[in-house]
């Protein structure tokens, strides 16, 4: 999993992405901060079929879902690995402090199952001296 700003497909090469400002922090001298952010996923399955589920935006510490983006992937037969590309939005962190990006799947039961997650720290410039 990687958070950038945007994943672009490339128009002369098939399945290959250009990923923009990759983040593993942000930094800001004002809050809320709200920024444009893309969710860029290697995913595998070794059953075909349709699943699906969300990426949550998390702030460390609380348990309730920020934002959340919900998304599907088909699997085929024998296949290795697909990229998913989710488009999160505008999202809006509050305050410094470390934030996730977690990958949630849903079964038949709709039984949530986290399968991934990235942090992300948000800081004000000012911590920066």
């Amino acid at each position: 999993m990687v958070i950038c700003d945007e994943a672009l497909l490339s128009e002369i090469e098939s399945e290959v992405h250009t990923l923009e400002n990759v983040r593993l922090h942000l930094w800001t001298d004002s809050y809320p901060l709200l920024r444009q952010l893309s969710v860029y996923l290697v995913l595998s399955h070794y059953r075909s079929g349709t699943y699906k589920g969300e990426i949550r935006l998390m702030r460390e510490g609380a348990r309730a879902k920020m934002e959340w983006q919900p998304f599907a992937v088909e699997f085929a037969s024998g296949m290795d690995r697909i990229v998913l590309v989710v488009e999160m939005g505008e999202c809006r962190f509050p305050a410094s402090g470390d934030y996730a990006f977690e990958v949630w799947f849903f079964d038949e039961e709709s039984l949530e199952v986290q399968k991934g997650d990235e942090r992300l720290e948000v800081h004000t410039l000012e911590e920066e001296t």
